[in-house]
C-alpha cells in the first residue's frame, strides 16, 4: 500500500531499459551491416588495382632485384595502359 502512495516507479524505468537495448540492438545491426556491405563490394581505387596479379608479379620482381626501376616503370605503363 505505501509504495503506490509514494509512487510506483519501476514501469518507467523498464521502459527507459527497453528503449537503451533497442537503440543499442539497432547500431550493432547497422554495424553489421556496413562491415558486410564493405566486405562483399571489396577493394576500390588504387586497392583494386593492386590486386591485380601481373601487377603483384612485377613488384615482387622488381623488390627481389630482377629488374631495375626504369624497367619496373615502362612495364608499370603498359599494364596501367592495357
Amino acid at each position: 500500500m505505501m509504495g503506490n502512495m509514494m509512487g510506483d516507479t519501476t514501469g518507467g524505468a523498464s521502459l527507459w531499459m527497453a528503449l537503451t537495448l533497442t537503440l543499442l540492438a539497432v547500431a550493432v545491426g547497422l554495424g553489421v551491416a556496413v562491415v558486410l556491405t564493405a566486405r562483399s563490394t571489396g577493394p576500390t581505387g588504387s586497392a583494386a588495382a593492386d590486386s591485380d596479379p601481373a601487377t603483384d608479379i612485377l613488384r615482387r620482381r622488381y623488390a627481389a632485384g630482377e629488374i631495375d626501376e626504369s624497367q619496373f616503370q615502362r612495364q608499370l605503363s603498359r599494364l596501367a595502359d592495357r
